[in-house]
C-alpha cells in the first residue's frame, strides 16, 4: 500500500511546489507592474530664475486693463499707439531675478500700447539707495519688450529681497507701474 501512494505523493508534492512558484511568479509580477506604474513622477526642474520666482509668487501686481488688440490692420506694427488709439498701455514683468548666485539680475518684460520709447527700471529696498537702470523699448513681429535688462550686481550693493518697480514711457504717455519682489543673492 505504501508503495501505490509513494509515487502519487511524489506528484502531489511536484504539483503543489509548481503551484507555489508559479502563484509567487505572478504575484511578483503584479506587484512590479502595481508599483513601478504607481510610483510618484519626480517634478520637473525649474530653472534658477524661475525658482526665485515661484519663492516670492503672488507679489506680482498685474495691470488693470487688459488690452484688446482689435485691429484690422493686418500690416500694422505690434501694439501700435497710432493704429490703435483706444488701447491702454500696460507692462507686465515676465521674469525677474538671477539665473545663479551672483549674477546679474534679468529682467523681461512685455510693453502693450506702445511701441517705441524707454523702460526703466527701479529697485528699492529700505535703508538703501534707490537703484534705477533703463533700456530702450524693442519690437519684434509680435512683441514689444524692454530690451534687454541685465542689472550687475555692482549696482544693488546688499543680499536680500529689493521690490522692482517697471515702467515703459514714450513722451507724455507712461504705462502704470508693474512690480515685484526680486530676490538678490551676491
Amino acid at each position: 500500500m505504501k508503495r501505490l501512494f509513494r509515487p502519487f505523493k511524489k506528484r502531489l508534492l511536484f504539483v503543489i511546489v509548481a503551484a507555489i512558484v508559479i502563484l509567487g511568479a505572478g504575484g511578483g509580477y503584479l506587484a512590479y507592474r502595481h508599483w513601478w506604474h504607481h510610483k510618484p513622477v519626480p517634478a520637473p526642474q525649474l530653472h534658477p530664475a524661475d525658482q526665485i520666482n515661484k519663492q516670492i509668487e503672488g507679489t506680482y501686481k498685474a495691470p488693470q486693463n487688459q488690452p484688446s488688440n482689435s485691429s484690422t490692420d493686418t500690416n500694422s506694427k505690434p501694439n501700435s499707439s497710432s493704429n490703435n488709439s483706444s488701447v491702454p498701455t500696460s507692462i507686465i514683468i515676465n521674469r525677474a531675478g538671477q539665473a545663479d548666485t551672483g549674477q546679474p539680475v534679468s529682467i523681461r518684460a512685455t510693453i502693450y500700447g506702445l511701441n517705441a520709447g524707454t523702460c526703466q527700471a527701479t529697485f528699492k529696498m529700505d535703508g538703501q539707495t534707490d537703484v534705477t537702470t533703463t533700456s530702450a523699448v524693442t519690437q519684434d513681429a509680435t512683441t514689444v519688450t524692454c530690451g534687454t535688462f541685465d542689472v550687475p550686481l555692482s549696482k544693488l550693493p546688499v543680499s536680500g529681497n529689493w521690490t522692482l518697480h517697471l515702467i515703459a514711457q514714450n513722451g507724455s504717455t507712461t504705462t502704470p507701474e508693474a512690480s515685484q519682489i526680486v530676490k538678490v543673492t551676491k
